[in-house]
């Protein structure tokens, strides 16, 4: 009997382990979202700092102005990011990857064309990235469904992707060379603010 209240009680204390916060998670910035919750992307509240006006796809690239959004607990397993501009819900989105290098869905409208950017902090300048269209969609600069990129000074890749008109998920497969890849999913819906994502 004392064996098993004892194997219980250390159950107990390692799952109390487990689960305790890490002591750095108290100085994580308050513009992370939780995008688990079941909340539409209309209801997320934009951190303070993100009046940016307007979204546009030629705008220039300001890491200041884009939400950062990560629904991971513990520690994140990549340093990649992907930054994300979709004019019909004026979002700037920063993106972190789960473990299986997946980023979170995004929504944009029907036949819209968004703006990527994938941030490769670890790859070289001059590396080569596929980026695949696995789903419908297409880029707006040409007919292929796939194009070979390679990774700029600032240390990723930039591209524009439009969703066709056809509701639901359009994911890319970015690749960059050596390295395990990345899975992008923009979401097509005819409310992008309220896609059931």
């Amino acid at each position: 009997m004392i064996l098993t209240v004892l194997g219980v009680l250390l159950l107990l204390a390692i799952v109390w382990v487990l689960k305790a916060p890490s002591p750095d998670s108290a100085s994580k910035p308050d513009t992370i979202v939780d995008s688990q919750k079941d909340r539409g992307l209309s209801d997320r509240k934009r951190p303070s700092s993100s009046s940016g006006g307007p979204v546009t796809l030629d705008e220039k690239f300001d890491a200041s102005l884009y939400m950062t959004v990560n629904h991971l607990d513990g520690p994140i397993p990549s340093p990649d990011r992907l930054f994300v501009r979709v004019p019909s819900t004026s979002s700037r989105v920063e993106l972190v990857p789960n473990s299986q290098n997946e980023f979170p869905v995004q929504p944009a409208g029907l036949k819209e064309t968004v703006a990527l950017r994938v941030a490769f902090p670890d790859l070289d300048p001059g590396t080569p990235v596929a980026v695949v269209i696995l789903d419908g969609g297409s880029f707006p600069s040409q007919k292929e469904v796939s194009q070979l990129i390679e990774v700029e000074k600032w240390g990723g890749v930039e591209f524009q992707f439009t969703t066709s008109a056809n509701l639901g998920h359009h994911r890319l497969q970015v690749s960059p060379r050596g390295h395990l890849p990345k899975l992008l999913d923009i979401y097509a819906a005819s409310d992008p603010l309220n896609a059931p994502l």
